[in-house]
């Protein structure tokens, strides 16, 4: 993780430089303890204090948004995601506003990608990210998968939007909202950072970026760099030159685990409960970042004639390297690209 974001890093130069034009400097800082990633903000303010002000409420945004859609962990006091597996079947819990609209949102793209992004998949995914973290992980019985998919349906979430309530109807259904919480949160993020006042700013989180306006002192884009599936830590196949997009990847080189040679990836197909085997990375470039994160899963699963369809009707472009390296894009990737 740290090398994924040396390369992000350096494509943009954490100097703190001030600017002729409009009298700002440059200032970045590394958080780590926040979405259980590495997450760099780079801005442009007036002061150094000014922007420590400013970046304060984005990363109480991230922080919050953080406790409230964790699966992983429950916070005493908390009507987290957690917490609404834990009553599965028991009641309905109420939970912030803010919780209804990520499940609402998941529902929509769930509906727009035909079933390829799917949160209700947690039964599923909790028992390959069992396997991932195992000092001695082992394939799982697809007679177990199968047994944990049957519980995998949208429908057994019910949302109460006057009550403020969520309810897991079934006991085995659970939510995982791995495929679209961070996309999520960072659109927040970005939106909180634009009202406080930040006008050249971005956040990186893991390797996905979003951001606002370029560079003021030199008026060139951001750049972001595509690793190269086949050694993500050390080069990059393409750097990407924009402005006010985000830019997710997804890839089977980020957590994966082998077995006998095999690499299984955490990137799992809702039909078949397995890892997704078409491609190694795909990339998406999108006007916000929940459509960026939602396209990185939802791709991965179809082909690229189809995908090509999905991205016209959800918009953004994209870069696939498929299994055997063979890269294809969609028909506006060009504008951004430096080597495409």
């Amino acid at each position: 993780m740290k090398l994924i974001l040396i390369i992000v890093i350096i494509l943009f130069s954490t100097s703190c430089i001030q600017t002729n034009q409009e009298n700002l400097t440059r200032f970045s800082t590394i958080r780590m303890d926040i979405m259980d990633t590495v997450i760099t903000f780079i801005g442009y303010s007036n002061s150094e204090s000014d922007f420590y002000k400013k970046l304060n409420y984005v990363q109480d945004e991230l922080t919050k948004l953080h406790n409230l859609f964790t699966t992983f962990e429950e916070i005493e006091g908390l009507n987290n995601l957690y917490y609404v597996n834990k009553m599965a079947g028991v009641e309905p819990v109420v939970v912030d506003p803010i919780i209804i609209e990520l499940l609402q949102t998941s529902i929509d793209a769930y509906e727009k990608t035909n079933g390829n992004l799917n949160i209700a998949l947690g039964s599923v995914l909790e028992i390959w990210h069992n396997e991932r973290i195992s000092s001695n992980p082992s394939l799982p019985s697809i007679l177990d998968l199968r047994a944990a998919g049957q519980y995998a349906n949208i429908e057994n979430i019910l949302i109460d939007t006057e009550n403020n309530t969520v309810f897991i109807t079934d006991k085995n259904t659970r939510i995982d909202v791995g495929s679209i919480a961070k996309g999520f949160s960072i659109e927040r993020a970005i939106s909180v950072a634009r009202d406080v006042g930040f006008r050249h700013f971005l956040i990186s989180a893991g390797g996905d970026v979003r951001m606002l306006e370029s560079s003021p002192e030199t008026g060139r884009l951001w750049g972001t760099a595509i690793q190269d599936p086949n050694s993500p830590y050390t080069s990059h196949i393409d750097v990407l030159r924009a402005e006010n997009v985000a830019i997710f990847t997804s890839g089977n080189y980020q957590r994966f685990f082998e077995i006998d040679g095999i690499r299984y990836h955490h990137i799992i197909d809702p039909r078949s409960f397995m890892p997704a085997n078409f491609y190694s990375s795909i990339t998406v470039i999108h006007e916000n970042s929940i459509y960026a994160e939602i396209l990185t899963t939802a791709l991965f699963m179809i082909s690229i004639e189809d995908g090509m369809e999905l991205l016209e009707k959800i918009g953004g472009e994209a870069l696939w390297i498929t299994i055997d390296g063979k890269i294809h894009t969609s028909r506006g990737y060009s504008e951004f690209s430096d080597n495409f």
